[in-house]
């Protein structure tokens, strides 16, 4: 059958006689024959891993707390209903609305009581600069071209404008310079663990009635080789925790009980054999979410983190070129005032549903001290507007 079969490869006549050499009428010896090992396979570029840093240069969420290089925490509330800038620099300015947390939504024992951020504004570019927030690109333009990115809070949409191009909507992933990665959470009541997956791929997974999405989503931005990570976050309305519901979920049942136990106790309790704070933050966070699915929209209370994972040396190297409310922090704190200086390590802030612990409370509650000035002097005029503040360093060198 295989006379004058001349295209036939060596591994293919391995193959072939590895099926039909058991067969009495199989004649052909071919088990001299063998297949060249597999090529590995290509290494694609490093993604944008939604994996948490192991210390990251800063943090600012929930209440808000913002943790600097240090490590050490300090409170802004700002002024609900304004924007304010984070971060300043000739080439990449973060701006944030801030809002108040509305009473039916409040979590005292988590924190969460008086104001977080809303929707963000990202400023990225740099124009008659020296700067070289974009030098390792392999194109032949050194510099990042400007764009605009809008975070909203309640669609929790990215709009990217050029202002270059007449301020028109563009694709954020067209951006020469930019690269922008989304992710979102997913838990599972069976086991009580979560998991980061790209947004990509959320309409080809496979969900059963244990697979719970606590509303959290995270966009990763790189410019250059500083890596900005946008994390929305929310709030279900009514904290009270219904064991019941989890009744099919033996792990899921045992962790709502502990949490009910940790939200009726008079404090953390100090000698129970029950979770962590930490833990009672991230089950909280996956039981909530349960209940939520089916909740009406106008019960769910969407808020921003924001954490500067990494930031280029090499585009940030002189201090006095960084500053914001987190951002003059984020290479060369200024030293803290004489007061109980808690730490916190930046991660803890982005424990889903759960807020930095009571433990804060001892410091300013406006950042004095570890600010420059008073919050009043980063309030902007709009969440759009990067340059109208006494510290601001976005497109310094523009002529």
């Amino acid at each position: 059958m295989f006379a004058s079969a001349t295209a036939l490869s060596n591994c293919n006549k391995f193959l072939i006689h590895s099926s039909l050499s058991s067969n009495t009428n199989w004649t052909y010896e071919w088990s001299t024959f063998v297949c060249p090992p597999p090529s590995p396979p290509s290494q694609p570029s490093p993604p944008l891993s939604p994996a948490p840093p192991s210390s990251p240069a800063g943090a600012a969420g929930n209440d808000p707390i913002f943790v600097g290089a240090d490590g050490i925490p300090y409170r802004v509330d700002g002024q609900a209903g304004r924007a304010f800038n984070l971060v300043s620099s000739p080439c990449l300015s973060v701006n944030s609305e801030v809002q108040e947390v509305p009473p039916r939504f409040q979590y005292p024992r988590l924190g969460l009581t008086s104001t977080v951020f809303g929707s963000m504004h990202v400023s990225m570019g740099c124009r008659n600069s020296t700067e070289r927030i974009g030098s390792d690109l392999s194109s032949n333009n050194s510099q990042l071209a400007r764009v605009d990115a809008r975070f909203d809070v309640l669609s929790g949409a990215i709009l990217c404008r050029m202002p270059s191009n007449g301020h028109r909507e563009v694709s954020c992933d067209t951006v020469p310079g930019l690269q922008v990665a989304e992710y979102y959470r997913e838990c599972n009541l069976e086991n009580m663990t979560c998991d980061w997956f790209p947004v990509s791929a959320k309409l080809s997974r496979s969900l059963s009635l244990a697979h719970v999405q606590p509303g959290i989503t995270q966009t990763r931005l790189r410019i250059g080789k500083s890596v900005l990570v946008l994390t929305r976050d929310s709030l279900r309305e009514g904290n009270n925790v219904l064991c019941d519901d989890f009744r099919r979920w033996p792990k899921a049942r045992e962790a709502c009980h502990l949490v009910a136990q940790h939200l009726s106790a008079a404090g953390w309790p100090q000698n129970s054999a029950s979770l962590s704070e930490e833990a009672v933050h991230r089950y909280l966070a996956i039981l909530a979410a349960y209940r939520g699915m089916l909740a009406p929209a106008h019960t769910v209370f969407f808020y921003f983190h924001l954490t500067v994972e990494h930031l280029d040396a090499r585009d940030f190297s002189d201090p006095a070129l960084l500053h914001g409310l987190l951002g003059q922090r984020l290479l060369s704190p200024r030293p803290v005032p004489n007061r109980s200086s808690t730490v916190i390590h930046p991660d803890h802030i982005l424990k889903s549903a759960g807020a930095v612990n009571t433990l804060v409370s001892d410091l300013s509650s406006q950042g004095e001290g570890f600010i420059e000035g008073t919050y009043h002097d980063y309030m902007v005029p709009s969440l759009d507007n990067h340059c109208v503040f006494p510290f601001s360093r976005f497109l310094r060198n523009e002529s």
